[in-house]
């Protein structure tokens, strides 16, 4: 029994230490430079495993000035890589990351200690080559590690997404969030992002993932009606290294939207739509893409990037020509996004293109134009910001008193002149006047002018 005992544990030890010696094989996947590997034909290759979020590590020396070095590797899972050098001693080489297509992803020079190549996308069971040669010398054996990290994120981009019809789709939930969508770009490359909006507004948050230097750019575009091409909303950049940039609200309506990301580096995307019947949508920069105004409602709306005009066309008829158009700040908007030092210049321009009256908001300034003095037709109103205003601004309409008609002769027959003389307001009216302070404003005015006060003053006591 003590001999089965011992056979036991004996069997079980070496069970375990098998163990431990398969599970440390599997974990080291150095591999070693075969030469000759100076070209893609004849590439080192190094497994890059099925996990994610792994790094895998190559080795290999650059024996003199002319030597060249290929290694390639292939991602099981789309994710983000880095590439890092460690050189020996003074030695520096220069390094190339490829795709298989020869395209240049990424390229530096790593001298001495560890140098990271940056963030750029891998895409699952793809190719992809780096190239090491000496940048100026080597010295002794000229040995170094190359270690490759493909970290794999939950909700990623899906490449290849770098046009419009390729985009990697964002979901919104009920409240109109999205995920972080985790990417990387390089010079050269965009990423496509799209999701679907409603009537209301939406704002985009872009953020770094890593440290790095290099700026990433996020713009809002959406697919021109006539002629095709992209058309740009708006934008938002981020070159800090730990915080993120929120886009200035963007006018939506139900419609196809797309984010096209540019720059250098690893980065986060979020989008965020709001509903709101009421709000502007983009594009409407000129008076093809005006929206369409009502009298009688109110529309919101900011400028979302810098040159951004919104432009909108209201139709008065007959039955509401008499109205006055009201601009003012929205002053309950208080995030962040709000721009407490707002200015907003708007222009009216008749359906001729005809400029017709202006003037400008600030959050302390409303401004009126009145249309009735228009009469019925198309008008254009055309807002933009000087300052590059991220505020939201509301238009409204008011009725105004019809402006008076008929000759000048016509009008004074039409007044009520029994009612003025027959209340006593003229005689009431005369023992408050200072009569020598009338005779002296007479022979300062004009006749025009004291006959446009004599006839105010008639209208008003009729």
């Amino acid at each position: 029994m003590k001999k089965a005992k011992a056979l036991l544990a004996a069997l079980l030890t070496c069970i375990l230490v098998f163990g431990i010696v398969t599970v440390s094989f599997a974990a080291d996947k150095s591999t070693a430079e075969v030469e000759p590997n100076n070209d893609r034909d004849t590439a080192t290759f190094f497994d890059m495993g099925d996990n994610s979020n792994d790094t895998c590590i190559a080795t290999g020396s650059i024996s003199d000035v002319s030597d060249v070095d290929v290694f390639k590797f292939k991602p099981t899972k789309n994710g983000i890589g880095t590439v890092a050098i460690g050189a020996k001693g003074g030695d520096d080489y220069a390094v190339s990351i490829a795709d298989s297509t020869g395209k240049e992803l990424k390229s530096f020079v790593a001298a001495g200690s560890e140098t990271v190549s940056g963030e750029f996308d891998l895409i699952a069971n793809a190719d992809y080559y780096i190239t090491i040669k000496a940048n100026s010398m080597v010295s002794g054996s000229g040995s170094y590690t190359i270690e490759v990290t493909n970290t794999v994120y939950p909700n990623a981009e899906v490449e290849p997404n770098d046009t419009l019809a390729n985009a990697t789709a964002i979901t919104l939930d009920t409240a109109g969030n999205s995920k972080e969508y985790y990417g990387a770009v390089s010079a050269g490359d965009a990423d496509y992002y799209s999701f679907q909006a409603k009537q209301g507004f939406a704002f985009i948050e872009l953020k770094k993932v890593a440290k790095t230097s290099g700026t990433i750019k996020a713009e809002v575009v959406t697919v021109q009606s006539t002629g095709g091409g992209e058309k740009v909303i708006a934008e938002v950049s981020n070159s800090t290294t730990d915080t993120y940039e929120m886009s200035a609200d963007i006018g939506t309506k139900a419609y196809t939207y797309y984010i096209k990301v540019t720059g250098t580096g690893a980065y986060t995307v979020k989008a965020h739509v709001r509903v709101n019947a009421e709000n502007e949508y983009e594009p409407n920069d000129n008076t093809v893409y005006a929206n369409t105004f009502t009298a009688g409602k109110r529309v919101f709306g900011n400028l979302s990037y810098v040159g951004d005009i919104d432009m909108f066309k209201i139709i008065t008829t007959e039955t509401d020509k008499n109205i006055a158009l009201v601009f003012s700040a929205d002053t309950s908007t208080t995030d962040k996004r709000n721009d407490p030092a707002g200015v907003w210049n708007v222009e009216i321009f008749n359906s001729k293109n005809e400029s017709i009256g202006n003037g400008v908001v600030t959050f302390d300034k409303a401004f009126e134009f009145n249309l009735a003095e228009q009469g019925e037709g198309t008008y254009y109103i055309k807002v933009t910001a000087s300052n590059y205003s991220k505020g939201a601004y509301i238009i409204t309409t008011k009725q105004v008193d019809a402006p008076q008609s008929g000759s000048l002769w016509d009008r004074i027959k039409a007044l009520d002149w029994a009612k003025f003389w027959n209340d006593n307001s003229f005689g009431e009216l005369m023992k408050n006047v200072d009569l020598g302070k009338v005779l002296k404003t007479v022979f300062q005015l004009s006749f025009g002018t004291i006959f446009q006060w004599i006839m105010q003053l008639i209208a008003s006591r009729a």
